[in-house]
């Protein structure tokens, strides 16, 4: 069964680029290159994304524009891009076309998605999937912890003699 994601495209260029385009062009591509080689990697068969980009006053032209690339489609949203997001939903869930899963780091997003029978992922969760060349991420190890940084005695405690509460 193929699988259908709508990405929250402008939260992905954000979350995801380092440093973001400044023009409505720049930051197509970029978000689209990136969803091309998400779904390369993540290897479904007749997998497709759709990204939705919000429009700002600037970008108001292209508000109800749409193109394609691929496996990868992408909409201006004439409103919202949250709730052209839930429209999409609300169309494609449950029409027997496979799954469909909303791609956001927008927690509101994800809930309501959710509400609707869609699957909702976070963006690092789609986009670097099953990603072989990804560099491990490691955490940033500080200091080490000690009894004193949590307040306790740094004497060893006998528990058996001691009261926990009286610490």
């Amino acid at each position: 069964m193929a699988s259908t994601y709508l990405i929250d495209a402008h939260n992905a260029l954000f979350r995801l680029v380092e440093r973001p385009p400044r023009h409505a062009e720049g930051v197509r591509r970029a978000v689209v290159t990136r969803a091309k080689d998400a779904l390369r990697r993540r290897g479904e068969a007749g997998a497709r994304a759709h990204l939705v980009f919000d429009t700002a006053e600037a970008g108001r032209s292209l508000a109800g524009t749409h193109g394609r690339d691929g496996d990868v489609t992408w909409s201006y949203a004439a409103g919202s891009a949250d709730e052209a997001i839930l429209r999409l939903v609300r169309e494609h869930a449950g029409a027997g076309g496979g799954r469909v899963a909303v791609v956001t780091d927008d927690r509101e997003l994800r809930g309501r998605a959710g509400q609707l029978g869609a699957v909702a992922m976070r963006l690092h969760e789609w986009f670097d999937a099953h990603d072989r060349s990804a560099t491990p991420r490691t955490a940033t190890a500080g200091p080490a912890l000690s009894a004193s940084d949590f307040g306790l005695p740094t004497d060893a405690i006998d528990l058996d003699a001691t009261d926990p509460d009286a610490l």
